[in-house]
């Protein structure tokens, strides 16, 4: 156990627009948590299907602001800095945090003080909260990260230090801001690791952007592109960038 002097404030963003249906799940799973040191705040992007209602019923339990954003990058950074974690997490209007999440991720991160990121397991769940499946995502590796595109991280499961954040610079403003922000934390020194343990469960539904194709391809195609073409790239690694 984590003596009481070693419990960091946890500060936990959900961006949110028009998620009614889905939101009182996402909410509970974060209240529930077995952590006393628990700061949420919802980021509203101005809501007009009852949203707003569903947030005045946790008055007193979370903090929320309600405006028009540019989306959910924008709506998390400013959640992150108007927050006092000293540990840093986003779950989507959709998503769950597993039972003990924070628990499991603040007791691995005060036992590692050399990890950065540390990422857990991650339930998929369908849109009435089934579990349909689960994600055992590899070990963080920037080489094979970059050369199959592939995010590893499930950002639901997923915990950092605010000073990493600080350091890199906040999330990218555009959709496949968690892919592009494993790459560049890992780019610039920063330590990624696994724990084999579900931490979270992620909604997959048709409303959710990060499912489309036609959205998803050209991003992860700017992200791989952009990752090339930085000075800090190791050049062991520039040679991968055909096949990237």
């Amino acid at each position: 156990m984590i003596r009481s002097t070693l419990c960091p404030l946890v500060s936990v963003v959900i961006p949110c627009l028009n998620r009614a249906d889905l939101l009182v799940p996402t909410l509970e799973s974060v209240l529930a948590q077995d952590y006393a040191r628990l700061e949420c705040v919802v980021v509203d992007g101005g809501s007009t299907d009852g949203t707003l209602e569903v947030l005045k019923a946790y008055e007193g339990k979370l903090r929320w602001v309600s405006e028009s954003d540019s989306g959910p990058a924008e709506a998390i950074n400013k959640g992150w800095k108007m927050c006092h974690g000293e540990i840093l997490a986003w779950l989507n209007a959709d998503d769950l945090w597993a039972p003990g999440a924070v628990r499991t991720a603040v007791e691995y991160l005060v036992q590692n003080p050399d990890v950065d990121v540390v990422y857990g397991d991650c339930g998929i769940i369908d849109r009435d909260g089934k579990r349909i499946a689960t994600a055992y995502p590899r070990d963080w590796d920037l080489q094979y990260a970059a050369e199959y595109c592939d995010h590893v991280i499930f950002q639901a499961a997923s915990f950092m230090r605010r000073s990493i954040l600080e350091r890199v610079g906040w999330l990218w403003p555009r959709l496949c801001h968690d892919h592009e922000l494993w790459l560049r934390v890992s780019l610039m020194g920063g330590t990624i690791r696994h724990v084999p343990a579900v931490l979270a469960c992620a909604r997959h539904h048709p409303a959710n952007l990060g499912y489309r194709s036609e959205i998803v391809i050209p991003l992860k195609r700017a992200i791989t592109k952009q990752l090339f073409e930085h000075n800090m790239l190791p050049e062991g690694l520039r040679r991968l960038r055909k096949r990237a």
